[in-house]
């Protein structure tokens, strides 16, 4: 026992003599050829500079390090730097190196490859990679890092950023049975389709240790992480990792298809993880200590001209994003609340807003005006409602939206029947659907125009076992340069209904059935539809419900070519609409709200126009809009059609004496809610749907008054049982 271990010791120490320091670049001018004449246990020491190249262990178990190695003086990490000139991987493991493989002190830049831009680990290959910083590479698989078959790394003091995926694995890439250790690295600003810091597959299990995710962003899924196949993420629970405000179009964080993930973190974005910040939730369990943003039961305002620095708690100080206000805002089935956008422009380039906007169940987004509050999507998808219920988009105008691989152009709903009431789409292009494109989904619109938008299967509206509810609608000029897209396109048993509708100047048929196996029907009454029932493409599997009041004839809007879809004096469409139809034994009312939300003052007794805006003649009947925006903002109940009650809100810009009351459809007063003086601020009144006496009222129409001294604002709202 003695003589073995006193021979082992001499094998160590011959080792250790043995062992060989080529320098760089004073032995050989390139790393790679002290590599290729190095031998095991070698060390390839290497002097500050740039060095041009890509390098390949081939299988040597060897030390290629910069005078960190010798010194311990991280300056040396900035200033030896192996640049791949974008002509593959910069470092390569593919040949079964093992954990005396090491690689130390470097910049890593530059590379560009099929799988791994920086490093490339392939292959049963476990290397040890310490105190390197990985950042500008790019790949279609692991921009930064690719680690698959079966590779085991340990990758301790990394910072990898600002890396390029097109694919998967912004940061890194972990797949095919491949678990490596990561201990104490930054993971920050990477980018990718699907995991923006981390895409792992597979059957891999990676061990987190200390690890900062965070700035990450991903088109698609999972900005943080993605993980998928049959794979999961282990958190060390002593070493706590930390994992906050990356971004992506579902998922913001953690993106997890695979098994329960058990998430043990120091800091998260938030304490109570919902579906936009971890998809899906039930996907999850949650061990949270710290959380980045505070978040907050109430309404909350945004601006172009705010700070995601701020409160958002009032107009006064608001935040910037809508994204940054949906993860801090908190709201449930009690609790509903809103997010208010002021006017301007919401985009990448000037407010930094990140799209597509991921909505949130019970929470409404409610902008000043629908003219002048603007999402600009620019190269992105605008909305996302996925799997959401019981929320309002009011008073917005959706714009330059476009397919970005999961999310259509301007609104995608996904399993969601939102409402969407005084909102302008246009401009839009998506590969199924421009304007809209709906899966499994019924939303409500209402006094919405679908305008100029273009797709390859709808210009306006896809519908795909779906079953939407058009209530004063306009649909004009959506169409694609190959002219073989529709304004509405139906798949799947989808049945939409529209209700004092136009649609005009499609370029091809206004309506379009597909599927051969799933019927599809539309319901159309008092709405002015180009060609008739003749522009309506049944040959597949379709049925048409041609109701009363349908006409086909030029609208005559005042100028489309400078976006005005209002109807001149002489339209045939004013007054063609209808107030209240019963269809399939469900009653539906025209909203009659115009751009800026009031209801119209039309001439007693006279029928709503189709089409998304009301002919109003002559002046406002009370106050003007200056006024009422001053006083009165925000006005507006949600749940919008409710049972059984409703909560309607308002904004107050300074002290008044404030009467609330309710009138039924025939103008008669069922009940008074307010009559008091009010302060400067938000306030919220339930109406539990009984009248003065007490008494449930039936199902209908019913407005809601608001007085503010002189001024006077009324919203309609819709009692369903």
């Amino acid at each position: 026992m003695k003589v073995t271990a006193i021979l082992l010791l001499f094998l160590i120490y011959y080792a250790c003599l043995s062992a060989t320091i080529i320098n760089i670049p004073e032995d050989f001018s390139t790393i790679q050829e002290g590599i290729t004449l190095s031998v095991q246990g070698d060390t390839v020491l290497v002097a500050p500079g740039t060095y041009v190249e890509n390098i390949n262990y081939s299988g040597k178990n060897i030390t290629v390090a910069s005078l960190f190695h010798t010194t311990q003086d991280t300056s040396y990490i900035s200033q030896t730097i192996i640049d791949g000139d974008s002509l593959g991987s910069v470092i390569t493991f593919e040949s079964g190196e093992d954990s005396t493989a090491v690689l130390t002190g470097f910049t890593i830049t530059n590379g560009s490859n099929f799988a791994g831009g920086g490093i490339h680990c392939y292959g049963y290959s476990n290397p040890i990679l310490g105190n390197i910083r990985i950042s500008g590479n790019s790949a279609n698989y692991g921009g930064g890092i690719s680690i698959v078959h079966y590779s085991n790394p340990i990758l301790e003091n990394v910072t990898i950023s600002d890396n390029t995926a097109f694919n998967y694995g912004g940061g890194i890439r972990i797949g095919y049975y491949s678990s490596p250790i990561l201990e104490n690295v930054t993971i920050s600003d990477n980018t990718a389709s699907g995991g923006g810091g981390i895409s792992c597959s597979d059957h891999s299990i990676p061990t987190l240790k200390n690890v900062l995710i965070t700035g990450n962003s991903a088109s698609n899924n999972g900005g943080g992480i993605y993980c998928h196949y049959y794979s999961n993420l282990f958190f060390d629970p002593l070493n706590l990792s930390n994992i906050f405000l990356n971004f992506a179009g579902t998922g913001n964080d953690l993106y997890n298809v695979s098994s329960i993930m058990n998430v043990i973190v120091d800091t998260f974005t938030i304490l109570q993880p919902e579906d936009n910040i971890a998809w899906p939730i039930y996907n999850f369990t949650f061990d949270i200590q710290n959380a980045k943003i505070e978040q907050v039961n109430q309404d909350l305002y945004v601006s172009p001209f705010g700070s995601d620095d701020n409160s958002g708690l009032s107009s006064a100080v608001p935040l910037q994003t809508i994204d940054y206000a949906l993860e801090k805002i908190i709201s449930d089935s009690t609790n509903p609340n809103t997010i208010y956008l002021t006017n301007g422009t919401y985009s990448s380039s000037q407010t930094e807003e990140h799209f597509p906007i991921h909505c949130k169940s019970y929470i409404s987004l409610v902008g000043e005006d629908e003219s002048l509050t603007i999402l600009d999507g620019e190269t992105r998808g605008i909305i996302l409602f996925s799997d959401d219920s019981n929320l309002l988009l009011s008073n917005l105008t959706v714009t330059n939206g476009s397919w970005s691989g999961r999310e259509n152009g301007g609104i995608t709903c996904q399993n969601s029947n939102p409402i969407l009431e005084n909102i302008t789409i246009t401009n839009n292009f998506g590969i199924e659907g421009g304007g809209i494109t709906c899966y499994g989904s019924n939303p409500i619109l209402a006094n919405v125009a679908i305008t100029n938008n273009s797709g390859w299967d709808a210009s306006g509206i896809y519908c795909r076992n779906s079953n939407p509810i058009l209530i004063n609608v306009t649909l004009e000029g959506n169409a694609d340069n190959f002219g073989s897209s529709c304004g509405i396109c139906c798949w799947d048993n989808s049945n939409p209904i529209l209700i004092n509708c136009i649609m005009w100047n499609e370029l091809t048929v206004e309506i379009k059935f597909f599927d051969l196996y799933q019927p599809n029907t539309i319901t159309i009454a008092n709405s002015d539809i180009e060609g008739g029932i003749e522009a309506i493409n049944t040959n597949n599997n379709g049925t048409v419900n041609w109701l009363e009041g349908n006409i086909d004839v030029d609208p005559l809007f005042i100028n489309t070519i400078i976006g005005d879809y209002h109807l001149q004096d002489t339209s045939l469409c004013i007054g063609a609409g209808i107030n209240e139809i019963e269809i399939n034994e469900i009653w539906y009312y025209s909203p009659d709200f115009d751009i800026e939300g009031n209801l119209r003052p039309s001439p007693e007794g006279s029928m709503p126009d189709m089409g998304a805006y009301e002919n109003i003649l002559g002046e406002p009947q009370v106050g003007t809009f200056d006024d009422l925006t001053f006083t009165i903002n925000y006005l507006y109940n949600f749940p919008n059609p409710f049972n059984p009650e409703t909560t309607i809100s308002f904004n107050l810009s300074k002290v008044e004496n404030i009467e609330l009351e309710i009138f039924n459809i025939k103008g008669q007063k069922v009940k008074t809610l307010l009559n008091e003086q009010l302060s400067i601020g938000k306030h919220t009144v339930v109406w539990d749907g009984k009248d003065a006496n007490n008494k449930q009222v039936s199902s209908g129409i019913y407005m809601y008054k608001l007085k503010a001294g002189d001024i006077q604002q009324t919203k309609k709202m819709i009692l369903l049982k």
